[in-house]
């Protein structure tokens, strides 16, 4: 499939969309979630502010969030261009990224849930659900489909 002129542009492309996909920072904010509000509550405690989450209530709240991303990516595939939702998406969750960089260096544990549950949605309506229905929409066969999927899997374990 690499190496076969017909469908080599297109496989090419599926595994550059599917590791753009892993890049975004998804997995970052899914993973480390926990542990990056315990450690803004445990600074939080020594200001002697009062939080009325925990860490393991902020993570609800951001898979709540991916939850609705899900739901509306079912609209925005729909109705924007793949061009929109990739480009845009990506701009989109870059901002929101570095939005939470700043919450947490300012150690706003509020506000870094909101930026992260933002993240999330965002992620879900544009990147994370069209990921897949673009990359099956390119390859020309289940060979590339899979070499695309498996690309992705792969750099998420790294």
């Amino acid at each position: 499939t690499l190496t076969d002129p017909d469908s080599r542009g297109s496989a090419y492309m599926g595994i550059l969309v599917a590791l753009f996909n892993v890049c975004s920072g998804v997995c970052f904010i899914t993973v480390y979630a926990i542990i990056i509000f315990e450690k803004l509550l445990k600074n939080e405690t020594m200001k002697l502010k009062p939080m009325h989450l925990t860490s393991k209530q902020d993570s609800y709240f951001v898979g709540f969030a991916s939850l609705l991303g899900a739901i509306i990516s079912y609209y925005s595939i729909a109705i924007f261009s793949r061009r929109a939702i990739f480009i845009g998406g990506h701009f989109i969750m870059g901002v929101l990224l570095c939005i939470s960089g700043y919450y947490i260096h300012i150690n706003q544990p509020e506000l870094v849930l909101l930026s992260f549950c933002s993240f999330v949605v965002v992620y879900q309506a544009t990147q994370g659900s069209c990921m897949y229905i673009y990359v099956a929409e390119i390859v020309v066969n289940e060979v590339a489909m899979g070499l695309a999927l498996l690309c992705m899997m792969l750099s998420m374990t790294v």
